[in-house]
């Protein structure tokens, strides 16, 4: 009877996850479209659902180095409300590691991994193919760029980085399509792809620079390691776009034509080297208990640029969590990667699966060190740690379920 409960617990929960993954690229969309703020209200819902199953199959959560690592960055960061955290702000952070958790619980059959992916992957459909429409006829919110020139649109989305880094994510998921698409129809594979050039396309019309090096840099750590023929004829591709759009790019990346601004690093870094080194200034000047445990989550000033006393908005994840959580939070956060990437390296066994897992780490803390990425940007994070705490799964595959191409 009891073996029967824990059974029906874990279906339930699993599909609760699934749900979950088919609807958060869609959620993403309907910011600011609606009387209530759904972004928030049904995310939320459905993580107070995966943690109640969580709690009630608490028995079969495999602790590892992983999750006792991030179970320890969780504890310590509810301990931070007694310094000065804001509730909202420590919710937002710690919720994405319940999808970790469920994933790693409930998805613990390949079947029920390609489940998860192709959810997903059907998920951002709707946000994609409506964003490339908006962005071809010029119907979606834009504006030009001073300097560059550049037509910046966001598509569906409500803010130009969230559309960026979404088509960021949906590379992750592709690559991992690729290696089960002889599963699906044709038609579907010819769906996804399709998708996955729109995603590209409007990837390229949101002019968001850090989401476009992520890009490349997945793409280039992935095939590098998994096949470097593809990965030859990747950088081939680039360095002739390169060469052909070559002013288009300096113009974008240095957002500044040759007659306008200078064009030196905090041009390129769009003010974030002033951002960065006022709060490391800060950080210098703070008593030692604060450099420590840190001045508490939600403590940074509501405008990019505050008062000279105030956190500004660092956009540098790892910069805002020594501000916020301290020494000891910043070192929690990183010895989870640390232990995230050992144990994958450790316990893969083929190569395709583990590539495109070490290269979305590999984005994500790229993007984590120029923005605001994958730990306060919430509707990455929630993504990010599903796929993660699929990873195990995935990589344990046989060689027999590789398709042929990528095996």
């Amino acid at each position: 009877m009891i073996n029967s409960y824990k059974f029906d617990v874990i279906k339930t929960g699993f599909y609760i996850l699934l749900i979950t993954a088919l609807s958060r690229p869609i959620i993403s969309v309907i910011e600011g479209k609606t009387p209530l703020p759904l972004h928030k209200i049904l995310p939320a819902g459905f993580y107070y659902l995966l943690f109640l199953f969580l709690f009630l199959s608490f028995s079969t959560i495999d602790w590892d180095i992983v999750s006792i690592t991030i179970l320890s960055f969780c504890s310590y960061a509810i301990l931070s409300l007694a310094w000065g955290s804001n509730f909202n702000s420590l919710v937002e952070i710690l919720f994405p590691f319940i999808g970790y958790f469920t994933a790693k619980t409930f998805v613990k059959e390949y079947s029920r991994v390609k489940l998860i992916f192709l959810a997903f992957v059907v998920g951002y459909f709707i946000p994609i193919i409506g964003s490339a429409i908006l962005m071809l006829f010029k119907l979606s919110v834009s504006y030009e760029v001073y300097g560059s020139g550049a037509l910046r649109q966001h598509g569906l989305y409500v803010g130009f980085h969230t559309a960026a880094h979404s088509m960021v994510l949906f590379s992750f998921l592709y690559a991992s399509f690729l290696t089960f698409k002889h599963s699906t129809r044709t038609i579907f594979q010819y769906a996804v792809h399709s998708v996955f050039l729109l995603s590209i396309y409007c990837l390229l019309n949101t002019y968001v620079r850090s989401a476009m090096l992520a890009f490349l840099l997945f793409w280039m750590v992935c095939l590098i390691r998994w096949k470097k023929r593809f990965f030859f004829l990747f950088l081939f591709v680039l360095i002739g776009m390169g060469i052909w759009q070559s002013s288009a790019i300096q113009t974008v990346f240095w957002k500044a034509d040759t007659w306008d601004r200078e064009r030196n690093i905090e041009t390129a870094s769009s003010g974030r080297t002033i951002l960065w080194s006022h709060n490391l200034n800060l950080f210098k000047e703070m008593p030692f208990y604060k450099k420590i445990l840190g001045s508490g989550l939600g403590t940074e000033s509501k405008r990019v640029i505050g008062g000279e006393d105030e956190i500004w908005s660092s956009h540098n994840d790892f910069i805002a969590l020594l501000m916020t959580l301290g020494i000891i939070g910043l070192l929690f956060y990183l010895f989870i990667f640390t232990f995230l990437i050992l144990d994958i390296i450790l316990y893969s066994n083929n190569d395709g699966p583990q590539s495109i897992i070490l290269a979305a780490i590999v984005a994500s803390l790229f993007t984590s060190m120029v923005t605001n990425g994958y730990i306060f940007r919430i509707e990455a994070s929630q993504t990010f740690w599903i796929l993660m705490g699929c990873a195990h799964t995935y990589i344990k595959r046989t060689p027999d379920q590789m398709i042929p191409e990528f095996a």
